[in-house]
């Protein structure tokens, strides 16, 4: 079942400009005539700006793109460095604190009516939750107690601990239950996450409670077990595909599409066209004949095959109607070549990707027939299975699975394991029941406790990770917690480790130096951090050892 679609996202900027410079201080830059004040914005558009613009930048920005790289599910053989190989700079939240500012106006206005907008202000709580909970855990500690004060009073606002925003965001998600009630001041699709539907926003709000708790659970361990125990024998959290939190795309222009699509983008150098399949990924989803390869990528144009009748290498040979490069078997360009007939990903950390499998014109802008590009329905605007998951129900019941793996609740570990893999199966389109039961049963290491493996959580890890495709942000966070999946590391990876944390933005250097410099002192340095503190690879709270309950 698909949700409403975004209004069109060129009236969402337009709106959440509006509403920035409304709800800013204005005491020392000309006032706008055309503005809203703030006491007048329309709490239903300021719900469909922040659900959109929070869903497309979560797609955007980190799952389909930074992540996706790091995690191993693609590589980009063009502007590749930071997707491919780690290289992170300072990264700026410019944009999420946007958001906020957005959300804190929304939480401000239906504050003022708690009983006609009440709805609203749940809405408004779980996605400031969603919002800060990310930015920890992509920064490590923030601005949360004295952000988002617009009066100036916090003009360098205090960073929060890691620790304390990880708390305080899933206090909101308890606060906002009480808040989603049947609502007449709603109007018709202003809602495009669940149109209204109290009880899909109370499982949304239960289920990322449970991300959380599993996500602090190695440095609070009793705090995360308890109150992970009490919201999954509640039963009120996401129990199907159809209370995914995702959002549909219109596809109507650039703005309200899935990103990096050839209707919008359709230049030589796409985006679409960079984005290859990562070798770590394609050859552990072909070793399981795992189903959802054919809807994530393509076979590749031109397969590489050897031959000893071959005389001249490289050549392309029409034969039984299907073009095959060949090369003699004796070649001594074997070595870089994959034979694969079907698909073919690009080894991590490559030096050169856009040269992978011997491409004959490696550039920058070269059409690398040679690598499985991205299956064709990521060239479209939209469609049915193309959406901004902000959260599923396979990512449910995997949590749910690790916790009764770790004897939090009861329940078979299989029946939850099997759910995580069958319902990211049903939301990219598998339909055929007994075909879905015979693969969960072909025992090629899918099979709950199939196969060889350090520890049962390595093979429940590694089917999350794969149930991840474009919410990688997830995937990321988990091998940081677990260290799994284990993912190997190439010639230009920057460090051979995966990074634990964004560097700070160079306006909280500049303008916040204080501030910054004590939540920098906070981090742990380790061996990969090159004697600098405010690193990619120095550890934030969540990663330091040591319990450390409330």
């Amino acid at each position: 079942m698909k949700m409403n679609k975004y209004i069109p996202k060129v009236l969402i900027i337009v709106f959440t400009m509006i509403f920035m410079a409304s709800c800013q201080d204005l005491t020392e830059v000309n006032e706008n005539p055309n503005a809203v004040e703030p006491d007048q914005a329309d709490p239903n558009i300021l719900v469909t700006t922040v659900i959109a613009k929070t869903s497309s930048r979560y797609l955007e920005n980190y799952g389909y793109d930074k992540f996706a790289g790091v995690m191993q599910h693609c590589q980009k053989d063009a502007w590749f460095s930071d997707f491919n190989d780690f290289d992170w700079s300072s990264n700026s939240w410019d944009e999420e604190f946007n958001i906020l500012r957005t959300n804190e106006l929304l939480m401000n206005l239906s504050s003022q009516n708690d009983e006609y907008y009440s709805f609203h202000h749940g809405v408004a709580l779980v996605m400031k939750a969603f919002l800060f909970g990310l930015m920890a855990d992509l920064w490590g500690d923030v601005p949360y107690t004295e952000a988002l004060q617009g009066n100036g009073e916090y003009l360098t606002p205090k960073y929060d601990s890691q620790k304390d925003v990880y708390i305080n965001i899933i206090n909101d998600l308890k606060e906002s239950l009480k808040y989603f009630v049947e609502s007449e001041a709603l109007e018709a699709n202003t809602d495009i996450l669940y149109n209204g539907d109290v009880d899909k926003w109370k499982k949304f709000a239960n289920s990322l409670m449970l991300r959380y708790y599993m996500r602090v659970s190695n440095k609070m361990p009793e705090y995360a077990r308890s109150g992970f125990a009490d919201i999954a024998n509640s039963g009120n959290i996401f129990s199907s595909i159809d209370d995914d939190a995702a959002v549909d795309f219109p596809g109507n222009n650039k703005e309200d599409s899935w990103p990096f699509n050839l209707v919008y983008d359709d230049t030589q150098g796409s985006n679409y066209r960079r984005i290859k399949a990562c070798k770590t990924f394609v050859d552990k989803l072909k070793g399981y004949k795992d189903p959802r390869l054919d809807d994530w990528f393509n076979m590749i144009e031109v397969p590489t095959q050897l031959s000893d009748t071959v005389t001249i290498d490289g050549i392309i040979h029409e034969i039984d109607n299907k073009l095959i490069r060949l090369y003699n078997t004796n070649s001594p360009l074997k070595a870089y070549i994959d034979t694969s007939y079907d698909y073919v990903g690009i080894s991590p950390n490559e030096i050169i990707p856009e040269r992978y499998n011997l491409n004959n014109a490696p550039t920058q802008s070269s059409y690398n027939k040679f690598v499985s590009f991205l299956n064709d329905q990521f060239k479209d605007p939209n469609g049915d299975y193309l959406r901004a998951r902000m959260m599923t129900y396979s990512e449910v019941s995997f949590l749910l699975a690790e916790a009764a793996l770790k004897g939090w609740i009861g329940g078979d570990v299989k029946t939850y394991y099997d759910s995580g893999i069958r319902a990211s199966l049903e939301m990219w389109g598998a339909e055929e029941e007994d075909l879905i039961n015979d693969w969960l049963n072909n025992e090629e290491g899918v099979t709950w406790g199939t196969g060889t493996w350090d520890q049962p959580l390595e093979q429940l890890i590694e089917q999350k990770w794969i149930a991840s495709w474009t919410y990688q942000t997830e995937a990321w966070l988990d091998c940081l917690r677990t260290g799994y999946p284990k993912l190997n590391f190439g010639p230009s990876a920057k460090q051979k480790h995966l990074p634990y944390r964004f560097m700070y933005g160079s306006d909280e250097i500049s303008y916040n130096n204080k501030n910054y410099n004590e939540a920098v002192n906070k981090l742990e340095m380790t061996q990969y951090s090159q004697g600098q503190k405010d690193s990619p690879w120095s550890k934030t709270w969540l990663y330091q050892a040591g319990v450390d309950e409330p």
